[in-house]
């Protein structure tokens, strides 16, 4: 029986391990000059993804820990991230875990659209604050695109779960 355990816990960590890692690789990954200023953030989508559909994998010390090898990650200001990452993780988990967004594509992009741009706000005004500069505007982009992605995820993972007891497991 032991064995059997360990089995499913370590079953129940590798994909989030495993989804948080290429999310960090295609926040690293070199794109060319012109769309480079519209990458998502994509550890914050995979973040919003693990706390809105499976919410007892994920919570605030992972979202805390993830944003911390976010900060190191791009040398940025040590827990800039990491406050975002709560933050987002936060008001999914308090306000959002038990509504019935999974079968609202539009509805959820929204609130993914409202949390991206709560996340760049956050790291904005820390980096304002710290440095005495904002940055670029494009920056203000990334949360649209995140949105238009998360809808087409959506309407992907929408036709390819099947339904179990109403609701998408």
């Amino acid at each position: 029986m032991q064995p059997k355990s360990n089995y499913s816990a370590l079953a129940r960590i590798v994909p989030v391990v495993l989804s948080f890692a290429t999310a960090m690789v295609l926040a690293v990954v070199a794109l060319p000059e012109s769309i480079s200023n519209l990458r998502p953030d994509f550890v914050a989508l995979v973040l919003i993804f693990w706390c809105l559909y499976h919410p007892g994998r994920v919570g605030l010390l992972v979202a805390f820990t993830i944003g911390l090898l976010a900060d190191t990650m791009y040398f940025g200001i040590l827990g800039q991230h990491a406050i975002s990452k709560v933050v987002i993780a936060y008001v999914i988990l308090r306000f959002l875990s038990d509504s019935d967004l999974k079968d609202r594509v539009v509805q959820q992009s929204v609130i993914v659209l409202l949390l991206l741009l709560s996340n760049v706000l956050i790291l904005t005004v820390i980096s304002r604050l710290v440095h005495g500069q904002s940055g670029s505007y494009l920056v203000w982009l990334t949360p649209f695109v995140g949105a238009m992605m998360w809808y087409l995820f959506a309407l992907f993972r929408r036709k390819r779960t099947p339904r179990r007891y109403g609701i998408y497991q």
